[in-house]
């Protein structure tokens, strides 16, 4: 073989050596007119593999999907509602804090806060009353009913003529908190806790549907419509269109309710 055949085959030896070592390095630098150059081997694809993708997660299923428009129309209500019932009570919650300073200076005899009775054996501590249709605040009992918050007086000063505004009332079946016009009738957003820990959130609309959250101590929950149907207002019945989850946020039944039973699926 001639001699420069033979110098041809040795470099090609070495640059297939050196080529391969450098497919086996990471990183290859080198400094070239005062900057480094570097080299980096394309990683290799094992045999028989499929090249990397990336995927987006698929996006969760949003239970409120599987209802039909009107249901789930009656279901986004509830929710509404359900806030601002929780609202509600926050204020009515705050109304009683007062309400129930306002008996302890009361009860201290402080200027300004008093106790009075009705000819029904109704008692009142509290801020003085200050004449017809102004705001007072203190804790009120009659009739086995404890009410704590604001009141307005009705008419003359005296024998208890007032009725709650805003306020925390506990009765026999558990606990309101909300607002309240004359006669009691609760009215606007509240909360009711019942005695065994069920508790409503939502609007109230004396004798009219309305919408709320009727979430039971087992974690199962009614979402939809009401109708109220008590002078009190702790006497909600499922009307109208609704949805009962059970406590893992599956549907049970969804569609139409009269008086507290299900009627048919929509």
């Amino acid at each position: 073989m001639p001699r420069w055949a033979a110098y041809f085959t040795v470099i090609g030896v070495i640059g297939s050596l050196l080529f391969g070592w450098i497919q086996s390095q990471p990183q290859l630098c080198a400094m070239g007119f005062g900057q480094p150059i570097c080299l980096r081997a394309a990683p290799a694809a094992a045999a028989g593999t499929a090249p990397v993708t990336s995927e987006e997660p698929a996006a969760p299923v949003d239970p409120l999907d599987q209802l039909s428009p009107d249901v789930r129309r009656a279901v986004v209500a509830a929710r509404q509602a359900q806030d601002a019932g929780r609202t509600g009570a926050a204020h009515a919650r705050a109304a009683a804090a007062r309400g129930d300073e306002a008996a302890q200076r009361a009860r201290a005899r402080q200027p300004g806060f008093g106790h009075s009775t009705s000819t029904t054996g109704g008692e009142w501590w509290g801020e003085h009353f200050a004449g017809p249709n102004t705001i007072v605040y203190g804790v009120r009992t009659e009739g086995g009913l404890t009410d704590r918050g604001e009141f307005r007086i009705g008419g003359a000063a005296n024998n208890l003529n007032i009725s709650a505004q805003l306020n925390v009332l506990n009765v026999a079946g558990g606990q309101y908190e909300g607002r309240s016009i004359g006669g009691g009738q609760w009215v606007g957003p509240g909360r009711f806790v019942f005695a065994d820990g069920t508790y409503f959130e939502g609007v109230w609309r004396q004798g009219e549907l309305t919408h709320g959250v009727l979430v039971y101590t087992d974690g199962r929950r009614y979402e939809g419509q009401f109708r109220d149907t008590h002078q009190y207002g702790f006497d909600l019945v499922q009307e109208g269109l609704g949805v009962t989850w059970s406590a893992d946020g599956e549907v049970v039944r969804a569609g139409e309710w009269n008086g507290g039973n299900f009627v048919s699926a929509r």
